[in-house]
């Protein structure tokens, strides 16, 4: 959290999270992160693009968590993040689509839950105080737990 009076009376808060929800979180939006990954995906293979994507997650969240506090890099770890994200969950979304109803309908429901979870649970704990740090932890967790479950979920049946 960083403070700035802007007159005396007047106090400007600066928090992460603010800056992510502002600044960061509708760029995933409006740049068409979409097709440039799906293409990426259907030139390398969805589940080598999908692995690759999930890796770059991984270790942005893991430099994330060691920069402090230091907002400019927080923020480029942020949009690699969402930019992570976004070429995981297209190519998985391809992928899952080849093999059957059953998978696309796990993969969609897991989507949807962290899609519905995530971000609330994130402006919550942010807003309540607890260190960035702690949330890119969370999201280093789940990104290792996505590669070592990748291979399973996207073999061959």
């Amino acid at each position: 959290k960083v403070s700035y009076r802007i007159w005396s009376q007047v106090r400007f808060d600066l928090r992460f999270g603010d800056v992510c929800r502002d600044c960061v979180l509708p760029v995933r939006w409006l740049l068409p992160a979409g097709p440039v990954v799906g293409r990426y995906g259907d030139r390398v293979g969805r589940r080598t693009a999908a692995g690759q994507f999930i890796a770059t997650g991984l270790v942005a969240s893991v430099l994330c968590i060691f920069v402090g506090s230091h907002i400019l890099t927080l923020l480029i770890g942020s949009a690699v993040v969402f930019v992570a994200a976004a070429g995981s969950a297209v190519n998985l979304n391809s992928a899952a689509n080849l093999q059957g109803n059953l998978v696309l309908a796990a993969f969609l429901t897991a989507q949807d839950v962290g899609t519905a979870l995530g971000p609330l649970l994130s402006w919550f704990l942010l807003e309540m105080g607890v260190a960035s740090s702690w949330l890119f932890a969370v999201m280093a967790a789940a990104y290792t737990a996505c590669l070592v479950l990748l291979p399973r979920a996207l073999s061959d049946r």
